[in-house]
């Protein structure tokens, strides 16, 4: 689930995909959408707990643009993989 708004601190979010959804997949839909988010899995030394995404995000861009992006990511959460 995406956050109702970004925390402080403008640098990465830790979004976990839905239950049986593969994080490669989210990762090629949400490019599609314009997002890009990388598979979770090349940041763990030992397997991951669970799939992850990792989405980078800066301070600088408007809220206009954050929210812009996070309504094509979520828009990405929702295709069927």
């Amino acid at each position: 689930m995406l956050p109702a708004r970004l925390p402080y601190g403008c640098y990465h979010l830790w979004l976990r995909p839905p239950d049986g959804r593969d994080e490669a997949a989210l990762t090629a839909d949400a490019l599609r959408a314009a997002v890009a988010v990388t598979p979770g899995r090349t940041y763990f030394t030992a397997k991951a707990p669970a799939p992850h995404v990792r989405l980078s995000y800066a301070c600088a861009d408007s809220p206009e643009r954050l929210a812009e992006g996070a309504q094509r990511l979520h828009r990405a959460y929702g295709q069927d993989g």
